[in-house]
């Protein structure tokens, strides 16, 4: 009858709700991103079964979620200190790292280790902190009204390397390298030039960073807690500061060897 074939329909719309659809025990989303709706003291104990017990054995997991969650609330105690520390590590294992696949035999060149350490900690101060935790969660906020967006990680990261890398990070890095920081015996070099030498170098540097950060930033802005995305970003980060350092260095190398011709 008409009622029956009524009742059935509803039936059907409730088990959508509550097994297949976004509501319910049963629904298809994962803890994991679900945990971004808990307060940041609880989304670490939230993230079975995708990290926690499910993932590694209760003994292992139950020794491994206090240390988790004493690290969580010092990066949020020492917000400045925490990133400065992650910052200088991966500005000193990132080049030396660099370094070692040029040329194995030549001693290391410290000031160079400088240079990444002074870039590294300005970047986690500006992009990795105000950008990550501040800007972005306003734009494109991972999860609206409790339903994970998928689209707004996809935008975040669009937004971080479309338009912050190859128009704030790459310039500033080039000015801050070249003017900042220059080598001796070096001529004199003005803002202006090393923004030219950048766009010279454009396509290089930016495919080289997309190549590493948009697969990463799809982590870092889909499933990262906003309070961690600094320490998360610096460890990443660690592995793209020998990519950046290298290309860097291959690309001023080649620079050098083109004036010398001229």
């Amino acid at each position: 009858s008409r009622r029956e074939v009524l009742g059935r329909g509803r039936g059907m719309l409730g088990r959508g709700r509550g097994g297949l659809g976004l509501r319910g025990r049963g629904c298809l989303l994962p803890r994991v991103l679900r945990g971004h709706q808990k307060p940041p003291s609880q989304r670490l104990a939230s993230m079975p079964p995708n990290v926690g017990p499910d993932a590694v054995p209760r003994g292992v997991w139950a020794h491994v979620a206090p240390l988790l969650e004493s690290a969580s609330a010092l990066v949020q105690r020492w917000p400045i200190g925490s990133t400065l520390a992650f910052a200088s590590t991966r500005g000193v294992l990132g080049d030396l790292a660099a370094q070692r696949i040029e040329d194995k035999e030549k001693p290391v060149d410290w000031g160079r280790v400088a240079t990444y350490v002074g870039w590294t900690c300005l970047v986690a101060l500006t992009i990795d902190r105000f950008v990550y935790t501040k800007l972005i969660p306003r734009l494109f906020p991972t999860v609206v009204n409790g339903v994970f967006r998928f689209d707004n990680v996809v935008k975040a990261s669009l937004f971080d390397n479309g338009l912050i890398t190859p128009f704030f990070f790459f310039p500033c890095f080039y000015i801050f390298k070249d003017c900042v920081l220059q080598s001796s015996g070096r001529p004199a070099t003005s803002p202006q030039q090393a923004v030219q030498r950048y766009a010279a170098e454009w396509w290089p540097q930016n495919t080289a960073c997309w190549v590493y950060w948009v697969p990463c930033h799809l982590v870092t802005f889909g499933l990262v807690p906003t309070h961690l995305r600094v320490g998360f970003v610096s460890a990443i980060a660690t592995g793209y500061v020998t990519v950046l350092s290298y290309v860097t260095n291959d690309l001023d190398g080649k620079r050098k060897l083109k004036e010398k011709t001229e």
